[in-house]
């Protein structure tokens, strides 16, 4: 590739839109660029020094809209930037709004996942005011790290061992290091007596052996807790209370089943997974509506693969199940663990309604379809909260919601209404319900026909795209109940039961 990108900000739709630091290999040289929304439109500089490979080095980006600059700053420095890719770094960057776009800020590579860094990179920083050189030189240096830090084991891993050596990379200013040790979180970060290993020399210690620390083994369903403090006698700030570090040794049982223990409205396709027991090589499934027969079962046949599909099941039904890990010695008995699957929704009274999510479950990755059509949504990073404009339960959607297969009795519309209850702060674009805006329709907030803050109802037409935009906004933080309506070519927009856009341009 002729290309590698340190960090980017770009608009989705171009891969030049926004500012980027980047690696030429075709010139051996470090570019920093502000484009405008025209692509054809940059602001960049070049460093013409050679490119050391295999050394550190600190780049740095500043747009400067006082004095109208793009400028460029290698280890700290100016100095060899010259005018690259468009015009001089000193060029007016005139009215240009794309610097803080919407797009995503992407490190490793360019934001459409091209010009991925062939290097490693650290500590990136963004400011919000153009840095002066002086400034750049204190950034470069780094402030003083005097506490501990790079646990090994990583903070909060699963450890499937009976030992470990623990390490770290010592304070700025440390001579030596008081390590606490222990299986509670408190007691280390309390220093209580029993946690307290000794001071050290060194930056590792040794844990799981007779004659040091869990000297009988780790033990497997336990989490141990560590933390180190940073010592220097001769510095009045000594000692540095280090943070809390943990790691778990997983139990020889299964775990973490998926769905969870207790789950509800789980599809009756469901298939069963589960993180396997430490050192378990097969695995017994015993599954059932009857508590006792599965809780007391034995002979299931092992299986070598951590999943179970155990065919369709009975709607609104409770099931159990149990898996019995097997690690070529010894055989460990599993939890009983329970889901309901999702209850028989019949079709609703009105027959306009195609989909209809209350988003009242309160928990779990689906959200029903009340409409009885079988719409059911299954939900990817999302958050349950009460506090609902309606019902008993909300969503805060994290990544998004989907349908893979929308119902729809006729798929060449000439009606459609789409409706919600939303609360915002943020007047950035968001997605309320899209059901892609390239072949049916998208109402948001800000987009395509909307400000910021404002609603947009944006619908394809036969004639081509066709975006409304309301005037009122919605980001105040309040609930606020939006609709968007396509009726045979009119396009309206509705916040909180009022009109407050209507377009009359648009053709069926």
């Amino acid at each position: 590739q002729n290309f590698e990108f340190v960090v980017s900000k770009g608009n989705p739709t171009s891969s030049k839109v926004g500012w980027s630091i980047w690696y030429s290999n075709s010139s051996n040289a470090l570019i920093v660029r502000c484009n405008s929304s025209d692509t054809s439109e940059q602001r960049a500089a070049q460093q013409k020094q050679p490119v050391p490979l295999d050394e550190w080095l600190h780049v740095a980006i500043v747009i400067d809209r006082e004095t109208a600059q793009v400028r460029g700053y290698l280890n700290g420095s100016n100095e060899g930037w010259l005018p690259g890719g468009g015009g001089p770094t000193s060029d007016s960057l005139g009215g240009w709004r794309d610097i803080g776009n919407d797009g995503p800020l992407v490190i490793g590579h360019r934001n459409d996942g091209q010009g991925t860094l062939l290097g490693v990179v650290d500590d990136v920083r963004i400011y919000s005011g153009a840095l002066t050189e002086q400034e750049i030189l204190i950034v470069m240096a780094g402030e003083p790290r005097p506490r501990a830090s790079a646990p090994d084991p990583a903070d909060g891993v699963v450890l499937e061992a009976t030992w470990a050596n623990l390490s770290w990379r010592a304070g700025d200013f440390a001579v030596s290091h008081d390590l606490y040790f222990g299986t509670s979180f408190d007691d280390v970060n309390d220093g209580v007596e029993g946690t307290l290993v000794g001071n050290l020399g060194g930056t590792f210690q040794v844990v799981g052996f007779p004659g040091f620390p869990a000297a009988d083994g780790l033990q497997p369903g336990t989490t141990y807790y560590w933390r180190v403090d940073e010592v220097n006698d001769a510095n009045a700030a000594s000692p540095w209370k280090g943070n809390v570090w943990s790691f778990t040794v997983p139990s020889k049982k299964a775990y973490n089943p998926t769905p969870a223990d207790g789950a509800k409205f789980i599809d009756p396709d469901v298939t069963l997974s589960w993180t396997k027991g430490f050192g378990a090589k097969l695995h017994s499934v015993y599954f059932g509506d009857n508590l006792s027969d599965v809780t007391n079962a034995v002979g299931a046949a092992p299986v070598a693969a951590a999943t179970f599909t155990p065919g369709t099941l009975d709607m609104e039904k409770t099931y159990y199940w149990r898996v019995d890990e097997f690690d070529g010695a010894n055989t460990h008995k599993g939890d009983v663990w329970s889901l309901t699957t999702m209850p028989v929704i019949p079709a609703h009274e009105d027959p306009d309604l195609v989909a209809w999510w209350t988003f009242d479950e309160g928990q779990g990755s689906t959200a029903l379809d009340w409409s009885g059509h079988g719409n059911h949504a299954a939900l990817f990073g999302s958050e349950w909260v009460t506090g609902a404009a309606m019902g008993e339960a909300a969503l805060r959607v994290g990544d998004y919601g989907a349908i893979q297969n929308l119902s729809y009795a006729d798929a060449n519309m000439t009606e459609v209404s789409v409706t919600a209850w939303v609360r915002t702060s943020s007047a950035g674009n968001q997605y309320i319900v899209s059901f892609d805006r390239n072949e049916y329709y998208r109402l948001e907030v800000n987009g395509h026909g909307g400000g910021p803050g404002q609603v947009g109802w944006d619908v394809m037409t036969s004639s081509g795209q066709v975006d409304c935009g309301s005037v009122t906004r919605i980001d105040d933080g309040s609930w606020h109940h939006v609709a968007g309506v396509y009726d045979n070519g009119k396009l309206i927009i509705y916040i909180d039961g009022a009109a407050v856009a209507v377009d009359l341009e648009a053709i069926v």
